[in-house]
Order: structure tokens, then sequence, then C-alpha cells
């Protein structure tokens, strides 16, 4: 975690878990980011802003590693993503995303940071290739592709409660094989 969010934190216990949030979830939040986004320099603010937010509702946060906790941080992200979406759709300040990129200084991200990211994507990714082909398909269709479950269903010849099912499997599954990764299993 980075000196400036350090100094917006009063109490020690807050300043543990937002350490601890940092550590456990700033890959995953890049990986929701850019996807959204498709900029990585934009998907960095954003997890910098969403960390923001996590820092003034620190308080709140008891199980950091649990899924409530986990589902909250990625919501955040998609809010602060789609804000930015829509802020340079609407015309702001007359700017689109490639304007807005042009404006934001070309901060590339240092050396251990793009380590954690390129870990985390790398076990997500590997994690992703184990599954059945099944699961592996909707998910790539879900995320990678960005399609509704109703196109997943019609390119799949499924329905979409399949498509949905097979999605929850496959999240359930990545997030077993994950914990066994952290945990050494």
């Amino acid at each position: 975690m980075t000196p400036l969010f350090s100094t917006l934190i009063d109490s020690e216990d807050d300043r543990s878990k937002v350490e601890k949030i940092w550590d456990l979830y700033r890959g995953l939040m890049m990986c929701e980011a850019r996807r959204i986004l498709k900029d990585h320099t934009l998907a960095e603010d954003a997890v910098q802003e969403s960390f923001i937010k996590i820092i003034r509702h620190a308080g709140k946060f008891t199980d950091i590693s649990g899924h409530e906790t986990k589902g909250y941080i990625v919501s955040i992200v998609r809010s602060i993503c789609y804000d930015m979406l829509r802020k340079a759709k609407s015309g702001g300040n007359k700017a689109n995303l490639e304007d807005i990129a042009e404006i934001i200084p070309d901060g590339k991200p240092d050396i251990l940071s793009k380590l954690i990211f390129d870990e985390s994507y790398g076990a997500v990714k590997e994690a992703i290739q184990d599954l059945s082909y099944d699961l592996r398909s909707v998910v790539r269709l879900f995320l990678i592709d960005g399609r509704s479950h109703s196109e997943i269903a019609e390119t799949l010849g499924i329905t979409e409660v399949a498509s949905r099912s097979r999605l929850k499997r496959a999240k359930k599954e990545i997030r077993k094989r994950l914990k066994g990764g952290i945990d050494g299993k």
C-alpha cells in the first residue's frame, strides 16, 4: 500500500485491514478495472479511487477474506469504472477516453505492483485453463468477450439458466483452486 493511503487512515486496526485488503484484492481489482476500461492507466486510477472509498469504510469490514468483502470490493471497482465511462461518454469536459488517457501522466507501474498483478493474473488464468471445457467456455464468453447470458446460451446451445449455473460453478472452482494455491494445498 502506498504511503499516501497510510496517511489517510487514523486507526491502526483500520490500517491493518486496508493493508490486508490491498494485498488480497489489488490484482483482482486491476483485472476487473482493465476488463471494463480496456486501459491500464485508467484502470490504475480506478483502483486508486476504489481504495480511497475502501479506506472511508474500513471500519465496516469484518471478514476480509470472505466472499461478502470480495463482492463489495469488486462492486466498488465496477461502480467507479462505469462512472468513469459515463463521464467520458457524456462529454464531462467534452473529453472521451482517449482524451482522458492523454491528460493523465504516463506513470508506469512500479515493478513490485507489476509482479503482484502478473502473478495474480497468471494464477487466475491457470485456474481458468484447468476448468472443464463447458465451464471454461462460459467464463471466456462472459468475462473476456463480455457477452450476456442470453448470448452465451445462444452461442453454446444451452439455456440462460445453464449459462448462469456454469458460471457460478466455474467461479466456485476458481476460488477453490486459488485458495488452495494461497494456502499451499
